[in-house]
C-alpha cells in the first residue's frame, strides 16, 4: 500500500518538478530524490508553525509576488522534506517551470515546517494549498 501511495504521489505531484531545488533557510542543494518516499498522506501531517490559516495567506502572499502564475492556476503544490523544508513548488493546473525559480526563491524566507511523520518517523509529503 505504501508502494502504491508513494508512486501514485511521485508520478502526480513530480511530473515537470526540476532535478535539483534549492531548499530554504540554506544554499544547499536538496532534491527530491534526497526523499526516499514522498507520501500523500502521512499519520501526522506536515504543519505550519503558525497554523493552518497562517500558512494558506503566507503561500497565497508568496504567490501574488510572483508574476509568472498562470491565471488558471487553482492549487500550488510543494514537498515538505522530513527536515521541514519546502521544496519543489509547482502550479497546478497549468505547471509551469519558469516560475519553479522564482517559487524557490520566495520560499527560502519562509520559516521550517513542522515535518510530517509516518510511525513516528519524519517523512517527506506533497501539500497542496489552494489559491485565492
Amino acid at each position: 500500500m505504501k508502494e502504491l501511495i508513494y508512486i501514485s504521489s511521485f508520478i502526480v505531484f513530480t511530473s515537470g518538478f526540476s532535478d535539483s531545488v534549492v531548499g530554504q533557510n540554506s544554499n544547499d542543494s536538496i532534491s527530491v530524490d534526497d526523499c526516499e518516499k514522498v507520501f500523500a498522506f502521512a499519520t501526522e501531517m506536515p504543519k505550519y508553525p503558525d497554523g493552518e490559516k497562517a500558512a494558506i495567506a503566507e503561500m497565497n502572499a508568496v504567490v501574488n509576488r510572483v508574476t509568472c502564475r498562470a491565471s488558471a492556476a487553482r492549487y500550488l503544490s510543494f514537498v515538505v522534506t522530513a527536515e521541514g523544508k519546502v521544496t519543489s513548488p509547482v502550479f497546478q493546473p497549468g505547471n509551469l517551470k519558469a516560475c519553479s525559480e522564482v517559487l524557490e526563491r520566495e520560499f527560502r524566507s519562509l520559516p521550517l515546517w513542522i515535518p510530517a511523520k509516518q510511525t513516528g518517523k519524519p517523512v517527506c509529503v506533497n501539500v497542496i494549498i489552494p489559491l485565492k
